[in-house]
């Protein structure tokens, strides 16, 4: 029988942070697109670790996205050998 795994990794940030990137970096003004998105991330902050399948958090909040990408390159490798 074939296996199958499942990996997550959940990228998150300040609530700040993410509010500021919603308005101000994509423009966004529906008002519960931004809160939906603040209970989103709030709750996979406090989740993460309790999902069937557990999630890697990543909180990118002082990283630039080279960073954050050579940060989840290495996550998925790291989770490929494991499956091999």
């Amino acid at each position: 029988m074939e296996s199958f795994y499942y990996f997550f990794i959940a990228i998150v940030c300040d609530d700040e942070l993410i509010e500021r990137r919603m308005r101000v970096g994509r423009g966004v003004t529906d008002e519960n697109w931004v809160k939906s998105s603040l209970e989103f991330n709030r709750w996979l902050k406090e989740n993460a670790d309790k999902t069937e399948s557990k999630m890697t958090l990543l909180d990118n909040s002082t990283l630039t996205p080279e960073e954050a990408a050579v940060i989840i390159d290495q996550w998925i490798l790291n989770n490929i050998k494991g499956t091999e």
